[in-house]
């Protein structure tokens, strides 16, 4: 799967990145089993649906920080998956990206 590495403009490491959701969003349980089998990924549970207000898929931790699972204006073509706080400092998030470019 094609991966976008999202860099702050002061840091060297992605912080978060996005991928295209076609893959994931066919089926509502397709994005969250995905995530309970990568390596470093506990607590996931699913977000709001297509007609909720809530535009986060789904919620989870990685390496014990919160993240989560955006889709933007709940209809865009990508996921934004990162850090619940994006100014709190993440983990490498290098192995998730992988995880992902692998599925």
């Amino acid at each position: 799967m094609r991966v976008y590495e999202l860099v702050a403009p002061d840091e060297h490491q992605p912080y978060a990145f996005e991928v295209p959701n076609w893959r994931l969003s066919l089926l509502r349980n397709t994005l969250v089993r995905f995530l309970e089998s990568v390596p470093g990924v506990t607590e996931v549970r699913g977000g709001g649906g297509v007609f909720s207000g809530d535009e986060n898929r789904a919620y989870f931790l990685f390496h014990g920080v919160p993240f989560v699972v955006w889709e933007p204006f709940g209809d865009n073509s990508r996921y934004w998956i990162g850090p619940a706080d994006t100014k709190a400092a993440a983990p490498d998030v290098g192995p998730l990206m992988q995880a992902f470019r692998d599925h």
